[in-house]
């Protein structure tokens, strides 16, 4: 990814050989795909120097296997394709058009893991005066007081 003049190499997943992005909104997330080395591929997302199999992040029971993603827009909404699993995970020979939209995370938890324990509040710490990311809850662009707020009432929802 190219930002301020310096470019940065986005990386692939353990296991697959190459990666390409395909898309980039204005909160430098970025999607793509990535192949191993039978071509077998799998959409992926980078975002906040983390790589993110984009099947790791959807419910199982969908049945889909998401192998190609080609936009995503500002709210988040990735466009793409999966090809349909049966109810064992098997491939079906069907191909559907898919549209993810995120499901924004509970308030006071930084990491999206579906608590507010810990885990948040070091992230916080750690973020300290960091300008925006994942740990300014308060979406003020600065990592500060009121995120640290934000963790502890929401603590143990």
């Amino acid at each position: 990814m190219w930002r301020n003049g310096h470019a940065t190499d986005l990386g692939t997943i353990p296991g697959y050989i190459r990666s390409v992005a395909t898309a980039l909104n204005d909160s430098d997330i970025v999607v793509g795909y990535c192949a191993n080395a039978v071509g077998v591929g799998h959409a992926l997302m980078w975002r906040d120097g983390q790589t993110y199999l984009l099947n790791d992040l959807i419910p199982p029971a969908l049945h889909i296997d998401i192998d190609l993603v080609w936009a995503i827009n500002n709210a988040g909404q990735i466009a793409g394709g999966a090809r349909v699993l049966n109810a064992q995970g098997q491939l079906t020979g069907d191909y559907v058009a898919v549209r993810l939209t995120p499901i924004p995370p509970k308030p006071g938890d930084m990491n999206c893991d579906d608590l507010v324990n810990i885990d948040d509040l070091v992230g916080v710490i750690t973020r300290w005066n960091d300008d925006g990311g994942p740990a300014d809850l308060d979406h003020n662009g600065t990592v500060g007081i009121g995120d640290l707020m934000e963790v502890l009432m929401h603590w143990g929802n």
